[in-house]
């Protein structure tokens, strides 16, 4: 099974085929959200760490704005992690 890192801050998790159904891609993600580190890895990005709950909606609110669905397509992982403690997302085939 392929994982991929939520960062130990505030994060928004994004399918890969539902921004690519939206005409978006990495390169708009980059784009839009700046010096914000995104990485991409087995068909989720993940955008940050980022400073708080309220930058995650802001991206949300962008996400939105091009057709994306919050929880079906992107979700916030909005909880700061303690440092002895790592969480990770996958992609299933169900949710494709």
């Amino acid at each position: 099974m392929n994982f991929v890192d939520i960062p130990d801050d505030y994060s928004v998790v994004v399918q890969a085929h539902a921004l690519a159904r939206c005409g978006a891609n990495a390169q708009w993600l980059r784009e839009e959200f700046g010096p914000v580190s995104i990485s991409e890895a087995y068909g989720i990005f993940v955008i940050g760490p980022l400073f708080g709950g309220e930058v995650c909606e802001n991206i949300g609110s962008k996400l939105e704005q091009i057709g994306m669905r919050f929880f079906d397509d992107f979700f916030y992982a909005d909880f700061v992690l303690p440092q002895w403690c790592r969480m990770s997302v996958r992609h299933t085939a169900a949710a494709s």
